[in-house]
């Protein structure tokens, strides 16, 4: 009985200091959506980052091109 009550406490106190954002993230489309207080604020397209492999905002910025004949690659704003 005494772990339900200690557990009760801290999900109640963890709870308390959530903020009002949350990001969810579906890795199969690879879009965002930002929700305030549930309400879905704005959804984004999200990328795999090629240096950090992070799941990052996408940004056409990211983009490098290092020798013609290879591919593009993308790089998150941390590893620019």
């Amino acid at each position: 009985m005494r772990a339900i009550l200690v557990y009760a406490d801290k999900y109640r106190m963890e709870a308390s200091a959530m903020s009002d954002y949350v990001e969810l993230t579906n890795t199969k489309t690879m879009m965002a959506t930002l929700f305030k207080d549930g309400v879905a604020v704005t959804t984004y397209k999200m990328e795999t980052c090629d240096r950090c492999s992070g799941i990052r905002q996408f940004d056409k910025g990211g983009y490098v091109v290092s020798d013609p004949k290879e591919n593009m690659v993308w790089f998150c704003k941390e590893c620019r």
